[in-house]
């Protein structure tokens, strides 16, 4: 699920939501960032759930001690989803039955000369430049960010998570614009796409 926000996704707020809204994030710069993005993922995980779309606000979304995401309460346990937004854009994404599943958003714009360095190792660059030789700079390294950010989030609630980005090996599939990660025996598989000026990217953990 992915849109815009707009003052009507207020209205799909519960109470505890809309009481944080209005005493906090309203007043935060990336307020609208926070809304869509929790109705994004309760539009995403009512869909796996069959919920029609005017009860969704029923869905309850905390967050851990680590900030990551959960919805508790009946079926949505064995829900797996994730939520990112970008510029007051949400865009989540759930799945029955996965070990983990992990989205991202951003926009693509120009990086600072040493970004690179900091989540990809040559080999990866490499990789990524030969394989999307037809897109600008820009575009692929916003592409790489991505994909290595959704991965870093399908492996969320994983015990051995890695504890830094830098720890997962993301590459591009030569099946288009797939791409595989691995990380310390976990690995996994995802899809991107470029929207304009934006790359959304999902994640899914492997199973052998």
């Amino acid at each position: 699920m992915i849109k815009r926000f707009t003052e009507c996704d207020l209205h799909l707020l519960n109470k505890q939501e809309l009481l944080l809204w209005n005493n906090q994030k309203r007043h935060f710069r990336n307020g609208e960032d926070w809304v869509v993005g929790r109705v994004t993922a309760k539009y995403a995980i009512g869909k796996c759930l069959d919920i029609n779309a005017d009860d969704i606000i029923q869905i309850e979304i905390h967050n851990d001690k680590n900030g990551v995401p959960y919805s508790s309460g009946g079926k949505q346990n064995n829900i797996a989803f994730s939520i990112s937004h970008c510029d007051s854009i949400g865009f989540s994404c759930s799945s029955r039955g996965v070990p983990g599943i992990g989205c991202d958003i951003e926009k693509i714009r120009s990086r600072h000369p040493n970004f690179a360095k900091y989540y990809l190792l040559e080999r990866e660059k490499e990789s990524w430049f030969k394989s999307l030789s037809h897109e600008d700079k820009d575009t692929i390294l916003t592409v790489a960010w991505a994909c290595k950010e959704a991965s870093y989030k399908s492996l969320s609630k994983k015990i051995n998570q890695p504890e830094n980005i830098e720890n997962i090996k993301v590459f591009p599939s030569s099946k288009g614009k797939e791409f595989y990660y691995y990380a310390e025996c976990v690995h996994g598989v995802g899809y991107w796409e470029k929207c304009g000026r934006y790359v959304l990217c999902v994640a899914l953990i492997g199973e052998n």
